[in-house]
């Protein structure tokens, strides 16, 4: 894992390039390519390998599963308040 700052600007296209030595570091990882988002918590573009999103988006869809079946299951509870 690396963690650094790199400022850039966009093509004309709209795509930023990524600085070498991220590249060389993926690589040698055998990664190749990244995924990029805007950062839920910083003012920056956040990026990721493959697989942590896929790990990420697993473990999200196992969340859900779980809240389903405890909105299904409580959902035949009453409650009963004596006064």
């Amino acid at each position: 894992m690396f963690l650094s700052t790199y400022e850039n600007r966009l093509d004309k296209k709209g795509r930023v390039s990524v600085p070498a030595t991220f590249r060389s570091y993926l690589s040698n990882l055998g990664y190749n390519g990244i995924i990029c988002f805007p950062s839920f918590n910083h003012q920056c573009i956040e990026s990721w390998p493959q697989d942590r999103i896929e790990m990420v988006t697993s473990d999200f869809e196992f969340i859900l599963k779980i809240r389903l079946f405890c909105t299904i299951y409580f959902s035949n509870f009453d409650i009963w308040i004596n006064d």
